[in-house]
């Protein structure tokens, strides 16, 4: 089946693209330039002229989601993390978020057996400081977060857990 789409050359960021692609009549548009400085650029442009145009973006660095969701972005998509969890997902893992709530600080091996995860990917301290591979010996504080490898099958045990919006 064949399908009419409206294909403009020419570069997103100037203004004779979006009128030439008529971006007043647009119901959506889908940004993924490579770069997302050059897609904050673009989300900023099209929600000048169009505050209710429906954006998605591909990004490629996590931190800046946030901004290009102040920016005017509906949603941002990450490529390379949805295919590792597609990729986790078929080996039958899934990685799990734990946030440590108690008072006392604890080591990472205490709450890796706890939720019977197979091991700790990355913490997330409360001050933004990331590390990746922590040993088991590392002490959690409180309001830190912990990406935890879990077994599909575990799942259904975990209470503390929730779906990691990686």
């Amino acid at each position: 089946m064949m399908k009419n789409y409206l294909v403009i050359k020419g570069k997103a960021t100037y203004d004779d693209t979006l009128i030439k692609a008529v971006i007043k009549r647009a119901r959506g548009k889908v940004v993924c330039s490579g770069d997302d400085s050059l897609n904050m650029y673009v989300i900023l442009a099209d929600k000048r002229d169009e505050p209710n145009l429906l954006i998605i973006v591909r990004g490629y660095k996590l931190d800046g989601e946030k901004r290009m969701l102040r920016a005017g972005a509906n949603l941002v998509i990450y490529p390379l993390k949805l295919s590792g969890q597609q990729m986790a997902q078929i080996m039958g893992y899934s990685l799990k978020l734990y946030k440590h709530f108690r008072r006392n600080n604890i080591k990472l091996q205490e709450i890796i057996e706890e939720n019977n995860a197979l091991q700790a990917v990355k913490i997330k301290r409360r001050n933004g400081t990331l590390i990746f591979n922590p040993s088991p010996d590392i002490l959690v504080n409180r309001d830190d977060s912990i990406l935890l490898l879990v077994e599909e099958r575990e799942l259904e045990n975990y209470s503390d857990l929730e779906e990691m919006p990686i």
